[in-house]
C-alpha cells in the first residue's frame, strides 16, 4: 500500500525507484471461489522506503519506524484516520515530497494515474497492488524445520550461547576412566580424552602444530558421535581441509559412504545423489530399518566386549613382558644359566602368544569396522525415515 516513486542512485547511476511503502502478508484460500485472505495482524514499513526516508532527511531510520509504527498502531487494516495522520506527518517532515490523493483513500488511485505520475519531486502515491510469490521447494524446507523446531523446543545450546554472546565454558573436566569411544580404531590417550570431553560439553577446541593427527581426531570424534546416533556437520573456510577429513573416513576407516561432501563444485553433486539413492532405499518397508539395527547393535556389542577381553590380554602380556625383561636384566651373571635359558625360553613363546592375540584383535577390529559403518548407514536411514514421517503434511 501506497507507493514511493523518487530516483536513487544507486551502482554509481540515478535509477527510478518504485517501492511500496506498507504491506501486509496474505494468502488465496478456497471457499466455493477463490479470495486473498489478508493478515490485519502483520502490517510492515518496507525497509527500503524507511531508508530513503532517512537518506532525504537528517532523522535516523530507527526513529523513523518508531515515529510511523506510533501512527499505524493498529491491530487491523490501516483506516482513513491512520492515514489522515500519516499524510500530515509526511507534510511536517518532508515538505519536499508530493503526496498524490492521499486524502481520497480508501479509494485507490487506478493503474493509469499512477503510470502518469510525472512529478519531479519525491512522490508518495495513493495506491496498492497484491504481489504473488511462490517458494521454492528449498525455502519451504526451512521454513517447516524451524516450525518444528519452534514447537518441539528443541534449540542448539552453542548456537544460542553464539547468538545470545553468553558463553559459559567450563574450564575443568572430570574425566571418567569407563569412557568407551564407538572408534574402531587404536587411540591415543589426549585422543581418547578429547572425545571424551567432547561428549561432555558443547564446546571443545583441539589445538596442534601440522602433522600431530587433528584431522584423524576429527574424523573420530564424527564417527563416535554418529554411532550415538547424532548427525555431524563439518564445516571449514578451507575446502581442502574438509577434503582431508573425507579422505580419512575412507582409507583410514574404510567408511566410503559415511559423509557426503556438499560443495559448489558440480562433481560433488553425483556422490550427494548416490549416496541420497543409497538412504532412501528399504525405507518404505515396515520393520526392516529397525531390524536391521537391532541385529547390528546386538553384533558390534558382542565384539566390543570380546575386544575388550583381547586388549585385556595383550596388556597382561606387555606387563608379563616388562617384568620377565626387568628380572633378566637385574640378575648378576654368575647366576645359573639354565634359568637365564629357562626364562628366555618362555619369553620367546609369549612373544609368540602376543603375535597370535594381536592379530585376532586386528580381525576383531575389521569385524567391527564393518559392522559399524551398516550401523552408521542405518542410522541415516532411520533419521530420514522419522523425518520424512514427521513432516509428511508439508512435504
Amino acid at each position: 500500500m501506497f507507493f514511493l516513486k523518487t530516483k536513487q542512485n544507486l551502482l554509481g547511476k540515478s535509477r527510478n525507484v518504485f517501492t511500496p511503502m506498507l504491506s501486509y502478508s496474505a494468502s488465496i484460500v478456497y471457499d466455493s471461489y477463490y479470495f486473498v485472505k489478508i493478515d490485519n495482524s502483520s502490517l510492515e514499513i518496507n525497509p527500503l522506503f524507511l531508508d530513503i526516508l532517512s537518506n532525504e532527511s537528517n532523522i535516523e531510520r530507527h526513529v523513523l519506524a518508531k515515529e510511523l509504527n506510533a501512527i499505524l498502531n493498529y491491530e487491523g487494516l490501516v483506516d482513513i484516520g491512520h492515514v489522515l495522520r500519516l499524510e500530515n506527518y509526511l507534510k511536517e517532515k518532508f515538505p519536499q515530497f508530493y503526496l498524490k490523493n492521499l486524502s481520497n483513500y480508501p479509494e485507490l488511485s487506478p493503474q493509469k494515474s499512477i503510470k502518469n505520475t510525472n512529478s519531479t519531486k519525491p512522490t508518495i502515491i495513493n495506491g496498492g497492488c497484491i504481489y504473488l510469490m511462490s517458494k521454492s521447494k528449498n525455502t519451504q524446507s526451512v521454513i517447516e524445520e524451524l516450525e518444528q523446531l519452534e514447537k518441539k523446543g528443541i534449540y542448539s545450546k552453542p548456537l544460542l550461547s553464539y547468538l545470545m554472546k553468553n558463553f559459559d565454558i567450563p574450564t575443568h573436566f572430570e574425566t571418567s576412566s569407563k569412557f568407551h569411544h564407538h572408534v574402531p580404531a587404536i587411540l591415543s590417550k589426549p585422543q581418547e580424552k578429547i572425545l571424551e570431553i567432547a561428549s561432555l560439553s558443547d564446546y571443545s577446541v583441539i589445538v596442534g602444530p601440522p602433522g600431530t593427527g587433528k584431522s584423524f581426531t576429527i574424523a573420530s570424534l564424527a564417527i563416535n558421535e554418529a554411532k550415538k546416533g547424532k548427525s555431524v556437520l563439518i564445516v571449514s573456510s578451507n575446502e581442502q581441509a574438509v577434503k582431508v577429513i573425507d579422505d580419512k573416513f575412507k582409507k583410514d576407516f574404510g567408511l566410503d559412504n559415511f559423509a557426503t561432501r556438499i560443495s559448489n563444485k558440480r562433481s560433488l553433486k553425483s556422490g550427494l545423489n548416490k549416496n541420497l539413492k543409497r538412504w532412501l532405499s528399504g525405507i518404505g518397508l515396515k520393520g526392516k530399518i529397525e531390524n536391521d539395527i537391532a541385529y547390528y547393535e546386538q553384533e558390534v556389542s558382542a565384539l566390543e566386549k570380546e575386544l575388550r577381553s583381547i586388549l585385556k590380554e595383550i596388556t597382561n602380556l606387555e606387563e608379563k613382558e616388562i617384568k620377565l625383561g626387568n628380572y633378566l636384566c637385574e640378575e648378576d651373571q654368575g647366576l645359573i644359566n639354565r634359568i637365564k635359558t629357562y626364562f628366555t625360553k618362555r619369553s620367546i613363546n609369549a612373544i609368540e602368544e602376543y603375535h597370535v592375540v594381536l592379530n585376532k584383535y586386528i580381525s576383531y577390529s575389521k569385524r567391527i569396522m564393518f559392522a559399524n559403518k551398516n550401523l552408521i548407514e542405518l542410522n541415516f536411514k532411520a533419521r530420514i525415515k522419522d523425518s520424512i514421517y514427521s513432516n509428511r503434511e508439508t512435504l
